[in-house]
């Protein structure tokens, strides 16, 4: 991948003469552990950079993900390819932050093999940082395929997210967040397949998180638990994320910010805005998106149980959320349980029967009396 006029790449596809550097990122042609050939630039976010790569041992296409938390470090690309701090009080955050990203692309390296979900092939030090090679999925993102078409229907919607729910379960039972769940990281390949990528902005939600290291966040894909420190994380933040990545997808419509619906909810119903989807559905997905996490289904399992109803053409299980189960109280439904209250109907039975009996003891006693 030599940088020269007219210079095309027959193993990733660079075009020198398309392609716009972009600052701080290394420069196609780097090599990274005397194996990965960088090309360019695939996409750039707030904790770091993701390439297209050639893996010269394999002879394969692979993404290379390098952790670059933009408010921490910065790195002069034409001169060094190793990343320097902004400031030195950013020492210990940033390298925890190192730490934590190649401390769970070890996990997520176990969980290759599941459908639905980018494949880890290889993690390493190195340049002052961390890189993740992960599998190329060559095809095209949803947002993309939205913009161009318009919203799809419900059933193609579905197709396209319900492997993906099932895929994160397995991957919230390993303690691990997406935390960037939205349209532009979910890769449709030319069988219509889905695949989830970039957990770059994940972290292992059992440990506590940096205070120091910015969130960037997708406004209208970001649960408000996200925007801040003290919020409760969890799989109901990517549950947040998921149904509005559905929303998006049914209607073309990013939804308004999470803080901001707090203040006035100006989100507006899927079947106003005439998309044909059936009301139970419709319901799910709204419940998914509430602002308050304790009104959301608290991970993928409910979410999934709920649409497995709905589409046998039942209605969705009334899941209790936190709230509700506070607000019923335990005390409450274990009295119910010990003393149960009557059927109605069978109340009126137990009524008419004791009457009918003291009528054939009042008959009986005039009988003896005649």
């Amino acid at each position: 991948m030599n940088e020269y006029t007219g210079y095309r790449c027959p193993k990733c596809g660079f075009d020198s003469e398309s392609y716009e550097p972009v600052p701080t990122a290394l420069h196609p042609g780097t090599v990274l552990n005397e194996r990965y050939l960088l090309g360019a630039v695939l996409g750039k976010g707030g904790f770091g950079i993701t390439y297209i790569g050639y893996d010269n041992m394999l002879r394969q296409k692979v993404a290379v993900k390098e952790f670059f938390p933009s408010s921490v470090a910065y790195r002069d690309s034409n001169r060094t390819k190793e990343i320097s701090l902004q400031s030195s009080d950013m020492a210990q955050v940033y390298s925890n932050g190192v730490r934590k990203f190649y401390d769970e692309a070890v996990t997520m390296s176990k969980l290759r093999n599941i459908p639905s979900i980018v494949g880890i092939f290889d993690f390493f030090y190195e340049n002052n940082t961390a890189y993740i090679v992960m599998e190329y999925i060559d095809g095209t993102a949803v947002d993309k395929i939205v913009m161009n078409q318009g919203g799809l229907d419900i059933d193609m919607t579905l197709t396209i997210y319900y492997p993906i729910i099932q895929a994160l379960k397995r991957v919230h039972s390993a303690g691990i967040l997406h935390r960037d769940i939205s349209p532009s990281n979910i890769m449709l390949d030319d069988k219509f397949r889905a695949r989830l990528i970039d957990f770059g902005s994940s972290r292992a939600y059992s440990h506590e998180m940096s205070t120091d290291l910015t969130v960037i966040l997708k406004k209208g894909f970001a649960a408000a638990e996200q925007y801040t420190r003290r919020g409760k994380h969890g799989p109901a933040e990517d549950v947040y994320s998921l149904c509005a990545s559905m929303y998006y997808t049914l209607t073309g419509k990013v939804p308004p910010a999470a803080p901001d619906r707090r203040v006035f909810d100006t989100l507006q119903p899927i079947r106003s805005m005439g998309v044909d989807i059936p009301e139970n559905i419709e319901k799910i997905i709204m419940k998914g998106m509430a602002v308050n996490e304790v009104d959301r289904y608290s991970d993928m399992e409910e979410l999934s149980n709920a649409i497995d109803a709905a589409v046998m053409g039942e209605a969705p299980p009334e899941i209790e959320t936190v709230k509700e189960r506070i607000e019923k109280g335990h005390g409450a439904e274990r009295a119910r349980k010990i003393s149960p209250v009557p059927d109605p109907q069978i109340a009126l039975l137990m009524g008419a029967g004791v009457i009918f009996v003291l009528l054939v003891v009042i008959l009986l006693v005039l009988l003896l009396k005649g």
